[in-house]
């Protein structure tokens, strides 16, 4: 368009040489750029250098037409006159001008009362990429607004038209040091163009309340630490002694355009983490040590930045254990409004775990009770939950990049509190259980629970149908629970979790064999044998010994399944009955990095739901158990010298949590029992000796942190899971329930309390909703999805905190809160009226 312009210049004058261009704020040399020109024509762009181009023009260029362009404004006053050295050349050729303006608007069909704007601006309108983000704006609807925006979304190089808020969030990253030279530029062009300059002055103010700082090296910094101050306590009542608190503001609508620039930029999908580096960097003077000094840590802050969450988080983790309760509240609400790649997230989920560990020991009650079957009920309904909790605080815990963490010193004593809190507490609850059973006529043969030993006669014998039993090592209670939840997720099958004793010792080669079908079990020489001294060491010898209580039956490794052909695995699950020995805890626990285990419990659970599954819809099983031949006791700790037991005697073998000796000999701290008093080994002559509680024995080879062997309850109390087929699915989705009442958006944000009405079990499986704000039927924030999978009994720990942040302007005073199934998007589960106080308090 500005080309054919120029062409036009010197066809209608033959005598024209040397057309000037002035250019001040570099918007007509971009679209000439790399032109191609016509033979003849010369394009140049004045390098500063006056006598070497007036001898150009004079000599090299003097068969040329030439364009000369500058990077300023034309000469207008005497003064600039006389300082333009080429003022001769000007005078007696001719300068570009965009003076026909009236032409521009009748094409472009724009009201002749916006006649002074177009011709102020009639040069950059007639720019390509100016046309191309406002000229479909153009017509009887011509807006000075819209023009003004499109002009600044030009000078930020966008590619569309802008609105406020995203013009606002990028000229915030425009403060940013690697920014400079995109800074300057943009700003050199405002600065030629007063109109857009006022707007974007005008937008500001209604913003933030304060004004660009065009004689600063940033110029917006004083907009990013008011926007930071403000996203951070605008919910806070301001104290004297807040010396930030002369950026607070408090005018309602105000705080809502604000907020949007805020949302905005945190969920831009391209310019978020320079916002956050622009909040970070530039807002630096507002300190949220200070902040946290003013209004303490647990207060209602809107907004939390990282580095406003690490001194939260560190005096958080200084009253989890005293005050679990409602850190545990906090910190949830906390996780919903903190980056989603962020680090510091990995803490707030660790602080969340640990709470939830204090919590559920708070709720224990007393640890001596009246009869052993008392302590395997509290376990399987209570202190099983004691140790999931842990677990699952060591997995978030592992996560954590320590070398990079702020707080990295105070988690780490915090980790080590806990881990000793834990210790003790279990070894506490052991200590009672084990000396309860001792002192009960019978001991363990007093327990009503049934036996592991009984496992067949109780769950496969009298099963007529295809079965598949599925045998994990190590698969603890808390682990299988976690399993459970798992399996009912799926529609298809329904699930349940049963206890059972393990024989003792808890040790594989015990545990594994006695859950195959026998008469009877002997002690042979440190190895279990079945029957009339049958060895079941192998996988071959347990097929063989299998197929002598069940034609047909076999025994196979899970890694043969999972690698078998979908025909040969088709063959396989044909058979009446298949035993599938798994192994993936036991094997990482004993291995030279005990701490794999918690990743290795995650692993087993997928590994296991998956397998479960596959065997349902693929090969036509109804019924599959799932059941484990010990658990273990873990701790992350190191376990000193001083804390190993010496074995004094002569034992037949040994680990850290038993041995097994001819010597029926009192040893203090050890618990004897004869063989045939703890197992289906009728062996009177040999005694397992058990180190009380959760103590360990010095043994070589170790293995302190994960042990197995003894007769603490995490070690016996073993799972079965029976998991069954079902041809039409009975079970219902979970359904969400609004707690809050007399909903209401301040600033721009709505807060509820959402609880799921169902724990997640065999008759309920999970639902997945969608939340959203509604004016009408236009959705007025992100939609925000949530998944209800809670398996927990408790309701408050089904609780869910939520927040949707307006990111357009509401019109009407009442907007709707919708909640939907996500597959269901057409019928609302629950539908309220909103009230916008944000706009009430715009009117007063």
């Amino acid at each position: 368009m500005i080309q054919n312009k120029i062409y036009s210049y010197f066809e209608r004058n033959e005598n024209l040489r040397v057309l000037f261009l002035f250019d001040p704020v570099d918007e007509i040399g971009a679209e000439l750029y790399d032109l191609v020109w016509k033979p003849g024509y010369r394009y140049v762009d004045f390098d500063g250098c006056w006598f070497r181009t007036q001898y150009r023009l004079e000599h090299e260029w003097a068969n040329d037409k030439v364009i000369l362009r500058f990077l300023r404004q034309s000469p207008a006053t005497t003064k600039d006159k006389q300082d333009f050295p080429l003022l001769g050349l000007l005078v007696a050729n001719m300068e570009y001008k965009n003076d026909d303006y009236a032409a521009f608007m009748q094409h472009n069909h724009i009201d002749m009362r916006f006649s002074q704007y177009v011709q102020r601006h009639i040069a950059e309108l007639q720019l390509e990429k100016v046309n191309k983000i406002i000229g479909a704006y153009y017509n009887q609807s011509f807006d000075i607004n819209v023009v003004n925006r499109g002009m600044i979304s030009v000078y930020l190089e966008a590619s569309k038209l802008l609105d406020w808020d995203e013009i606002l969030v990028r000229l915030l990253i425009l403060g940013l040091p690697e920014e400079k030279n995109k800074r300057d530029s943009f700003f050199r062009k405002l600065i030629g163009n007063k109109d857009a300059q006022h707007a974007l002055d005008h937008a500001v103010e209604d913003y933030f309340g304060v004004e660009i700082s065009y004689n600063e090296e940033e110029r917006v910094k004083r907009l990013v630490e008011c926007l930071k101050y403000n996203a951070i306590a605008q919910s806070l009542a301001v104290i004297p002694t807040d010396r930030y608190k002369g950026y607070k503001i408090t005018n309602a609508y105000r705080l809502q355009l604000m907020n949007r620039v805020l949302e905005c930029g945190l969920q831009h999908v391209r310019l978020s983490d320079k916002f956050l580096k622009s909040l970070t960097l530039l807002g630096k003077d507002i300190q949220e040590s200070e902040i946290i000094k003013y209004y303490g840590a647990k207060a209602n802050y809107f907004y939390l930045p990282d580095a406003l969450c690490w001194p939260i988080l560190q005096q958080l983790l200084l009253r989890i254990n005293t005050d679990a309760e409602s850190i545990f509240s906090y910190v949830r609400e906390m996780s919903i409004r903190i980056n989603r790649e962020s680090e510091v997230l990995k803490v707030v989920h660790y602080a969340e775990k640990a709470a939830s560990y204090y919590k559920s020991v708070k709720g224990l009650g007393s640890l001596v009770l009246n009869s052993p079957d008392l302590y395997i009920r509290k376990y399987v309904t209570e202190f099983y939950l004691v140790d999931n909790c842990y677990r699952k605080s060591l997995a978030v815990f592992n996560g954590i990049n320590l070398a990079d963490c702020p707080i990295s010193d105070e988690l780490n004593v915090f980790k080590k509190q806990l881990d000793e809190d834990y210790a003790q507490l279990t070894f506490a609850f052991n200590l009672e259980w084990m000396r309860c059973v001792e002192q009960t006529d019978g001991g363990f043969q007093s327990v009503s629970l049934k036996r592991q030993a009984d496992f067949y006669q109780h769950e496969v014998q009298d099963y007529s149908y295809k079965l598949v039993v599925i045998v994990s090592d190590a698969l603890r209670y808390e682990v299988a629970a976690d399993l459970l939840e798992e399996l009912n997720k799926d529609t298809r099958n329904v699930a349940r979790l049963d206890a059972n004793l393990a024989t003792l010792p808890t040790e594989t080669k015990y545990g594994k064999t006695v859950l195959l079908p026998h008469r009877q079990a002997n002690f042979n020489k440190g190895k279990m044998t079945l029957d009339k001294g049958y060895a079941v060491d192998t996988l071959s010898q347990r097929s063989a010994f299998l197929e002598r209580y069940r034609d047909n039956a076999c025994c196979v490794d899970y890694q043969t399944v999972v690698k078998g052909s979908q025909s040969l695995n088709r063959e396989l699950f044909k058979k009446p009955l298949v035993y599938v020995f798994h192994n993936v805890i036991d094997d990482i626990g004993h291995s030279a990095n005990p701490t794999d285990v918690v990743e290795a419990c995650r692993k087993a659970v997928e590994q296991l739901a998956a397998m479960v599954k596959s065997i349902h819809a693929s090969f036509n099983v109804n019924r599959v158990l799932v059941t484990s031949d010990h658990g273990f006791l873990y701790n992350d700790i190191l376990f000193e010298e001083k804390d190993k037991q010496r074995i004094e005697e002569e034992n037949i073998e040994a680990t850290s949590r038993y041995y097994l000796t001819e010597s029926n000999e009192s040893v203090p701290g050890i618990i004897k029992y004869p063989l045939s008093g703890v197992s289906e080994m009728k062996e009177d002559a040999v005694y397992i000796a058990l180190p009380l509680a959760t103590n360990r024995l010095k043994v070589p080879g170790g293995g302190y942190s994960f042990a197995h062997g003894g007769a603490s309850l995490q070690e016996m109390i073993i799972p079965v899971i029976t998991s069954s087929l079902k041809k039409t699915s009975l079970k219902q989705k979970v359904n969400p329930v609004l707690m809050t009442k007399n909903l209401s958006i301040v600033s721009s944000r709505l807060k509820f309390v959402l609880i799921q009405d169902e724990a997640i079990s065999g008759e309920f499986i999970e639902r997945e909703i969608v939340c959203g704000l509604y004016e009408n039927e236009e959705l007025m924030c992100l939609e925000k999805s949530i998944g209800l999978n809670c398996p927990d009994i408790d309701l408050t720990n089904r609780q869910i905190p939520v927040e949707l942040t307006l990111n357009k302007s509401a019109r009407g005073q009442i907007l709707k809160l919708r909640i939907y199934d996500a597959e269901d998007l057409l019928n609302p589960l629950i539908e309220e009226n909103v009230r916008n106080n944000t706009l009430i308090e715009q009117e007063f």
